[in-house]
């Protein structure tokens, strides 16, 4: 599999793979907010969550803080509906992989720092994850797992 790494010129579309797990939008929000007014009240109020109606902004907000410093990434599969209809993949980028890795060894560490984080996970759960963008900011993913 080719990965770009640089710009292309005639391209109005980015691309991206990760390893990763893919969780639905609405339940990892829900997930996030339980999480984070256990750990982190003073964070849902300065973001002001309980007020906020506006729930992928608040889910990207909570993403950010949560993977900060974690090396993981996450990409939004988003069809322009409402948040139930939206897919996130959380994982690593491949190419950090390092060169005597396995890659059950990779999707293990990645099992692991997904539930370091509060998000339960296995290494069964995590695979390659393809997808992209187009010029209008519609995203999708590709087959997962």
């Amino acid at each position: 599999m080719k990965i770009r790494t640089d710009y292309v010129s005639n391209s109005s579309s980015s691309s991206f793979v990760l390893v990763g797990k893919v969780f639905k939008a609405d339940k990892l929000l829900d997930k996030l907010v339980k999480l984070y007014k256990k750990n982190n009240p003073k964070f849902l109020e300065e973001l002001g969550a309980e007020e906020n109606d506006d729930d992928q902004y608040m889910l990207y907000e909570l993403l950010d803080d949560l993977l900060k410093g974690t090396k993981l990434e996450n990409e939004f599969e988003d069809h322009d509906c409402g948040i139930e209809d939206v897919n996130v993949c959380i994982g690593l980028d491949p190419r950090l992989m390092k060169g005597t890795e396995t890659l059950n060894e990779f999707k293990e560490k990645i099992a692991v720092k997904l539930t370091d984080i509060g998000l339960d996970s296995k290494a069964k759960d995590v695979d390659f994850v393809t997808g992209g963008s187009d010029a209008s900011g519609f995203s999708w993913f590709g087959d997962c797992g």
